[in-house]
């Protein structure tokens, strides 16, 4: 074997590389420039420890280098509840207006049913009695005030008057696409009302529904349903 084999995996550098290679692998060290003039003429057994040195560093150097595996991140799965509420019906509070008695005068006339008006101009609170009602133009001297509605989650309806008072009380029940029946009303009139509603933001406005012919009961029981929800908006309160 040759003299490079006899060393192993070691080769000498004065025979293998030249001086600027050697010259590096002590830089390597951090040794001093004289030092390294007088490495240079060391014997061989010192060069191949400094090789062996060298060595073992840049392995070191090298395995703390290397990229530690990186570890896949799991997705964070998120987990979506789904919250199902049940809508809050819009009819739902307190609707305000100042009573119109041109426009209650002119739905109850449309029905069919003016003979109703005085009886209805005065529980409205647009006159205090028959009297004052002239016959011929009904709606002089009328008194328009703020009249309100309210309609509960629990099924309750009732009227306040202008000063907060409640004036009228029962129930409703919605029987349809936007459609009310008064149920304690329709037992106090022995007639079945149905009412039509619209709600748009904060305006709120009825359409009754008038029977053609409405003889007997139904007279009593639309006349009450024109006076409180003739045409015209609620806004509410």
């Amino acid at each position: 074997m040759g003299a490079a084999a006899s060393r192993g995996h070691y080769v000498d550098i004065e025979d293998a590389a030249p001086r600027e290679r050697w010259q590096q692998l002590l830089r390597v060290l951090g040794l001093s420039t004289p030092y390294i003039h007088e490495m240079q003429h060391a014997g061989g057994a010192m060069q191949r420890t400094l090789v062996s040195l060298v060595a073992l560093l840049t392995v070191g150097v090298g395995c703390g280098s290397s990229a530690e595996p990186t570890t896949a991140t799991e997705p964070t799965q998120t987990s979506t509840v789904s919250t199902s509420e049940t809508p809050v019906d819009p009819l739902l509070g307190t609707w305000a207006r100042v009573n119109s008695c041109d426009a209650f005068l002119r739905a109850i006339q449309d029905a069919g049913l003016v003979d109703l008006a005085p009886e209805w101009l005065v529980g409205a609170g647009y006159f205090t009695s028959k009297a004052k009602i002239d016959p011929m133009d009904m709606c002089k001297g009328a008194t328009e005030v703020e009249h309100s509605h309210f309609f509960t989650e629990t099924g309750e309806f009732g009227s306040y008057d202008e000063n907060g008072n409640q004036v009228d009380d029962g129930d409703y029940k919605v029987v349809g696409d936007r459609t009310l029946t008064f149920p304690s009303h329709a037992k106090e009139f022995g007639y079945r009302i149905t009412v039509r509603y619209s709600v748009g933001g904060d305006t709120l406005s009825f359409r009754v529904r008038v029977p053609d012919p409405c003889n007997g009961p139904c007279r009593e029981a639309t006349g009450w349903a024109l006076s409180a929800f003739y045409p015209g908006a609620f806004h509410r309160g």
